[in-house]
């Protein structure tokens, strides 16, 4: 069994979000956008034309200033506006079920309800369903990190714990990629959207107000 507490921060709201918008398909796109646009301003493309040269300059700023910018607002509006995010979340990883608790709000899941891992810099992100997402900082929870990586690795679906980073001797990460992940979203990873970064507060609280609606 595993037990720590966790606090959710901007800089963890931004750093997944960061990661969600620059990881995968969407962001090639957008490092390709950038670097086109500055490979054209320095070739010099846009010194026949004010307007050409803004609209480079916009360009290769948009995806690599504005919009970080833009994700790190965001992130710290959002921690703001939400005061669970405040308080200190307990978790408990035990071999049957994962539990999360809040002041005296609790909730629990079991292994095979996680569907997805997203793993950034600072935080292993676990997903419960479609839309939502339990941040777990790395950087909170200290040496407990390859502890929680290799019961992930021991209880969850295999396809789902590959994709955390530097578990090769705990899973045999060249399992195939279909999988749970196709399963549950139509094979489309973009639909893990980023309302993902409610965080295991929010969740906490949700599935604690539907236990006492069941109760009624």
């Amino acid at each position: 069994m595993i037990q720590f507490d966790v606090k959710i921060k901007p800089k963890y709201l931004f750093d997944f979000s960061f990661w969600h918008q620059y990881s995968g398909f969407y962001g090639i796109i957008n490092v390709f956008i950038t670097v086109a646009a500055i490979a054209l301003l320095i070739s010099g493309a846009g010194k026949g034309s004010v307007q050409t040269l803004v609209a480079l300059i916009v360009l290769a700023c948009l995806f690599s200033v504005i919009q970080p910018v833009w994700i790190f607002i965001k992130a710290l509006m959002r921690y703001k506006i939400t005061p669970l995010f405040h308080n200190p979340i307990t978790y408990t990883f035990s071999r049957e079920k994962i539990v999360s608790a809040q002041g005296d709000q609790t909730a629990e899941v079991t292994w095979d309800a996680l569907i997805f891992i997203r793993e950034t810099p600072m935080v292993i992100a676990l997903y419960f369903n479609r839309t939502s997402a339990v941040l777990i900082p790395k950087k909170e929870i200290g040496d407990k990190v390859l502890d929680l990586k290799k019961l992930i690795c021991e209880l969850a679906d295999p396809h789902v714990a590959r994709r955390l980073k530097g578990v090769s001797k705990f899973i045999d990460t060249d399992l195939p990629v279909q999988d749970t992940k196709k399963t549950a979203f139509n094979g489309k990873e973009e639909t893990y959207t980023e309302e993902a970064e409610v965080s295991a507060q929010e969740e906490t609280a949700e599935a604690a107000n539907d236990n006492e609606e069941a109760g009624e």
